[in-house]
């Protein structure tokens, strides 16, 4: 059975407040062992890191997540 967009996780932030209520949030799973998941899930994150990084105040993530994306894909590579 195929599934389309549904709610599948209840979000809290990090040190256990709630999200923002009227939040809507995705959840990308840029490990998967699915490889066409693994794939968008990784080309939505580059898209974000390289809009992202044209802010000042948000560079440090872009570059974390090219970190992270590189790092998942030598890893898979290796695999």
């Amino acid at each position: 059975m195929t599934k389309g967009l549904f709610a599948k996780y209840h979000l809290t932030k990090a040190d256990g407040r709630p999200v923002d209520a009227d939040g809507i949030y995705f959840v990308l799973k840029l490990n998967s062992s699915d490889p066409v998941h693994a794939q968008a899930s990784r080309l939505a994150v580059k898209m974000y890191a390289n809009t992202v990084a044209q802010n000042p105040r948000l560079r440090k993530l872009s570059e974390d997540l090219w970190k992270l994306v590189r790092r998942l894909e030598t890893a898979r590579e290796t695999d």
